[in-house]
């Protein structure tokens, strides 16, 4: 079962309930970033998200054999196709989860990541590539995913409709850089003409 996605969408816990729902194993994110290396060494990006992420310890770590064997038997699990993969899978999902309000999403993944790379040395070089690249991605994969469901009549399944949106903000507005957020918010919203084709799906 294959979940197209984007991140800070509810993929997670929408993913993991449907696993346990119709007995199948939870994937995770379908991110080969995910997997131990070759010489198994530990994968940071899945330690960051099941250290940070509101559901500890929810992104599990495979074997770069074992990941790619999965992929051969996908109707055994539940596996979250997200930013790092949503494109080429969408002829093959079972559902398809985004959230209504693009500006909460790309605030709640700023919220999410912002202390880790501020930890870094170089942190303002990765903040100058990372803001404008992945909410422009955000951006795109959003426009693409809903065209898709327009034009193939496929249903979207809300984040709103199922989960809390009272979510605060905080580590983010308090950032410096958070004017920058909502700046890049903007301009992606109305360069992919976000709120039109948000409409235009609601309204059928």
């Amino acid at each position: 079962m294959i979940v197209i996605t984007l991140p800070r969408s509810g993929g997670t816990k929408f993913c993991m309930d449907l696993a346990k729902e119709h007995n199948l194993e939870y994937f995770g994110e379908l991110c080969f970033d995910h997997t131990t290396s070759y010489d198994h060494k530990f994968v940071s990006l899945a330690e960051h998200k099941n250290k940070h992420h509101e559901i500890p310890n929810c992104q599990p770590v495979r074997t770069p054999h074992a990941f790619m064997k999965a992929l051969s038997n996908h109707e055994q699990y539940v596996i979250q196709s997200n930013i790092h993969s949503p494109i080429t899978l969408l002829p093959f999902a079972d559902y398809f989860l985004l959230r209504r309000d693009f500006h909460n999403m790309v605030k709640s993944w700023f919220n999410f990541i912002v202390d880790t790379v501020e930890q870094r040395d170089d942190a303002d070089a990765v903040f100058s590539w990372m803001l404008p690249n992945m909410i422009d991605r955000f951006g795109k994969y959003t426009n693409i995913i809903i065209e898709y469901c327009y034009i193939n009549w496929k249903t979207i399944t809300w984040y709103e409709d199922l989960y809390s949106t009272s979510t605060n903000y905080v580590k983010a507005e308090q950032n410096h850089r958070y004017s920058r957020v909502l700046d890049l918010i903007h301009e992606t919203s109305e360069k992919y003409e976000l709120h039109e084709k948000y409409h235009r799906y609601t309204l059928g």
